[in-house]
Order: structure tokens, then C-alpha cells, then sequence
């Protein structure tokens, strides 16, 4: 028994040895130089060490080591005599397992398993492109962790629309092993490019995250965006000025319907849901500038969903059943970042509901309109 434990060691040790010499290596180093008046120094602000490879086209592992300063604070040493001497600043740099993650390419979405990577982090720090100025601002301010313990899902849910959940201990990748018996539960919906930091594009999206403690939970939710390269010459002069003119179309048809079914139908509704807020938010909101800014941001909506149109249209075809995919696509972010909204007591349900409903309205007369005078030579 004894010799087949070995032979079985050896056996997995050089399966181990070859799956290792198809993989990659990899790694990152940050670093500064500081010139201040009370401190001059070459400083490592981080290294990062990686290793990652393909078992199987749908089963891939990838390690990262995290190198970074200790920050924490200043070091107090004690002499023989018994007295505190050498106070000075820890600048003792020490290791993390900072990912240690597998992933599979299931029927159900890409599932990752182990020291994950937050999907309330990985979008906007593609979309940020300079970690080697500064980290992203939801990493320096400590809004979530960048990687943790735990599993995820993620999949694209159609064309340029992806979605993702992760569950996960909460303390994030320097504490792992979870100390409570609750856990952080985050989602992540983004539509457009995924990496702006490789690939020209745009995106925006949402993030929402909750944890319950002993007391009340600690939610976050967030809202992104970003484009790169030529993205914004592209909203504007994809397909020449029809897309322009048929977003301003798009606009004004939704800023009337807006301004009819908001100021009129549903005034007494917006109104009870705002005063909720705050005491006389409804008629602070009622003053030309705020008016004169919704019919800039009916307008801008107007020309995204002609752009959406045009640029679905050479895959769908012309016509009504590309115009409701378009505005589909745009409904699902705006209704994602109306729920997370809703989730923090901002709005009741039952106005989500009936706001959810309106803009399903809005966007599809939107496209509509925007297809009818969007054409192609």
C-alpha cells in the first residue's frame, strides 16, 4: 500500500510538473520616488508575482502574490535598559496570497472558485487604466475589497451586457478565514467594453454589495462609466449625422411623453416619493435649471439609443425587432441601477415598479423613433 501511495505521488507530481511548464508567469513591480521636505526615499509601493494556466479549454487556475509595506505605522523598539528607542516608520514589506482562483467555462457562466477577484473592483480599475499613478477610487478608499474568499459567477447576458454574483467572507484577501457567520454578497452589471485599459470602447454600469452584521448590514452601491480611444467621436459619428438627428428625434418624442406622463399622470406620485426624501425636494426640482438639464439628458438618451440602433442593426436587421433589443439593453442598466437605488430605502417598491414601467415606455418609443429615421446608404 505504501509503495502505490508513492507511486501515485510521483505520478501526480509530474502531471503537476507538466501542466506547470504550459503555464505563465508574470509580474508587476510599483515604484515611487518621493521628495518631500521630511522625506526622501525610493519606496516599492507594490509587486505583484503571477502564475496562471490552462488545464483545459474551459478549466484555467491562475496565483498572484501581493508585495506590499506593512502601513502600519510606526515601529517602537526596546532597548536593554528597558526604555522605547528607534521609533521610526514600518517600512517592512510583506507577502499576501492575493488571488488563487479557478476558473470554469460552465453551461451557466464562467464560475470561479477560491481567493476571487471582486467584481465591485475589476471594471473600474480597467476603466481607471493607471494604477501606477494611483490605485482606483474604490480601492484607495476602501470601499471593497479587491479580492476575497469565496465563489462567483459571471456571464454575458446578451450583446455587450454582462452580469455577475460573487459570495464571499467579507474580510477581504489579507483576512480570509472568515471570523462571523455572515457573508458579503456583491453584484456587478455592466454594458459596453469590459477593458477599456486594452480595447477602445465604452461602458457604464453599476455595483452593489451587502453584508450583514450583527447590527444592520453594510451596503455600498456604486455607478461607473468610461470610454477610451475613439469611443466618443464613434457615439457621435457612427453612421454620419443620422445618428445624431435620429437621437434628437428619439429625444424630443420622450422628453414630450416624459413631460405628460411625469408632469401630469404620475405628478402626485413624483411628488410623495421625492418630499420621502427630503421636505420640499419636489419643488426645489421644479426651477428652470433642473428642467432645462432633463431636456439635455432626454436628448442625450435619445442620441445613446440611435447609436444602440445603429450599431445592432448590421447584426438584426432594420426595422422594430432591433429597436426594442436596443432599448432592452439600455432598460436592463437603468432599472439595475433603479433597484440597487431601491434596495437602500430611497424608493418603494411599488414606485420602482411603476418607474421601471414608464421607462420600458420611454426607451422603446425612443428606438422606435430612432430606427424610423436612422438609414444606412
Amino acid at each position: 500500500m505504501e509503495k502505490e501511495i508513492k507511486y501515485l505521488i510521483i505520478l501526480l507530481t509530474y502531471i503537476s510538473i507538466s501542466i506547470a511548464a504550459d503555464g505563465k508567469i508574470g509580474g508587476v513591480t510599483y515604484f515611487n520616488y518621493t521628495n518631500a521636505e521630511e522625506k526622501s526615499a525610493f519606496i516599492f509601493q507594490r509587486q505583484y508575482f503571477s502564475y496562471g494556466v490552462n488545464v483545459s479549454d474551459d478549466v484555467s487556475f491562475k496565483v498572484i502574490f501581493d508585495v506590499g509595506p506593512t502601513n502600519k505605522g510606526d515601529v517602537v523598539y526596546l532597548n536593554n535598559d528597558g526604555g522605547f528607542e528607534n521609533i521610526s516608520e514600518d517600512t517592512r514589506l510583506i507577502a499576501f496570497l492575493k488571488k488563487a482562483q479557478l476558473d470554469w467555462k460552465s453551461p451557466l457562466g464562467k464560475m470561479s472558485f477560491g481567493m476571487i477577484g471582486m467584481n465591485t473592483y475589476n471594471v473600474q480599475e480597467k476603466n481607471w487604466g493607471y494604477r501606477f499613478i494611483e490605485k482606483s477610487v474604490v480601492d484607495y478608499y476602501g470601499f471593497s475589497a479587491t479580492a476575497d474568499l469565496g465563489i462567483g459567477i459571471s456571464r454575458s447576458l446578451m450583446d455587450n451586457l454582462n452580469a455577475s454574483m460573487v459570495i464571499v467572507n467579507g474580510e477581504g484577501f489579507k483576512k480570509p478565514q472568515g471570523d462571523d457567520k455572515y457573508h458579503k454578497i456583491a453584484l456587478n452589471a455592466t454594458f459596453g467594453e469590459m477593458n477599456l485599459s486594452k480595447n477602445d470602447g465604452y461602458n457604464a454600469g453599476i455595483v452593489y454589495s451587502t453584508e450583514q452584521t450583527e447590527n444592520d448590514p453594510t451596503n455600498m452601491i456604486g455607478v461607473f462609466g468610461g470610454f477610451a480611444g475613439g469611443a466618443l467621436l464613434i457615439i457621435l459619428y457612427h453612421g454620419g449625422q443620422k445618428v445624431i438627428v435620429g437621437g434628437v428625434a428619439a429625444g424630443f418624442a420622450v422628453g414630450v411623453v416624459d413631460s405628460f406622463v411625469n408632469g401630469f399622470l404620475l405628478a402626485s406620485q413624483n411628488d410623495a416619493a421625492l418630499n420621502a426624501l427630503s421636505p420640499d425636494l419636489a419643488a426645489n426640482l421644479a426651477g428652470g435649471a433642473v428642467i432645462g438639464g432633463m431636456v439635455v439628458v432626454a436628448l442625450l438618451m435619445g442620441i445613446v439609443v440611435a447609436w444602440t440602433y445603429a450599431l445592432m442593426r448590421p447584426r438584426y436587421g432594420a426595422g422594430p425587432k432591433t429597436a426594442v433589443f436596443a432599448a432592452l439593453q439600455l432598460w436592463c442598466v437603468i432599472t439595475l441601477i433603479f433597484a440597487a437605488m431601491t434596495l437602500t430605502g430611497l424608493f418603494t417598491w411599488s414606485y420602482f415598479v411603476l418607474g421601471s414601467l414608464v421607462s420600458a415606455g420611454e426607451l422603446l418609443l425612443a428606438a422606435y423613433v430612432a430606427g424610423y429615421v436612422y438609414s444606412e446608404e
